[in-house]
């Protein structure tokens, strides 16, 4: 007769449970797949990515044109940026300013600095009546930023 602990030792799923060493195994795996498919060709992990964009309000308003995105460096991003976006907000505490003005001047200042050559409508983004438009022209900014420092993995065609 088997004892409880017997029983309970015969039913333990313990071909379930991976071993430190199958999850070291897997992860190394992983780890090799996601260099086989990154393409370190991406013009997003050079320092100036030139894209495409092209933005359509659903009401035949269509933005689109080239831009040249530089990556900034860390004087920009950290005071110049800043420096601009406190500038944009009238000088006054971040907090003073609703979250949504608080982002868009973030992303004018940001994108003052970064956007080197631009269409003639992003010469002055406060000028764009569409928070939607700005927010998609800095996602793409963005994504080449994090690609660039290598925080997010280049997604879609590049169109440099």
């Amino acid at each position: 007769m088997l004892s409880g602990a017997e029983v309970e030792k015969r039913f333990e799923p313990s071909h379930l449970i991976p071993t430190e060493e199958d999850l070291k195994e897997q992860i190394e795996k992983d780890e090799e797949k996601k260099e086989e498919e990154i393409n370190i060709d991406d013009p997003r992990f050079k320092e100036r990515y030139t894209f495409k964009f092209r933005w359509d309000n659903g009401r035949g308003d269509i933005k689109s044109g080239t831009f040249i995105n530089k990556i900034l460096s860390l004087h920009e991003k950290n005071s110049l940026v800043d420096i601009l976006r406190a500038r944009l907000c009238g000088s006054l505490a971040y907090e003073a300013i609703s979250p949504l003005s608080n982002e868009i001047n973030f992303i004018r200042a940001w994108c003052q600095f970064s956007l080197e050559e631009k269409p003639k409508w992003a010469e002055d983004l406060g000028a764009l009546t569409s928070e939607d438009l700005i927010q998609a022209l800095y996602q793409e900014v963005a994504s080449h930023e994090a690609c660039f420092h290598g925080r997010e993995e280049p997604k879609g065609k590049s169109t440099e």
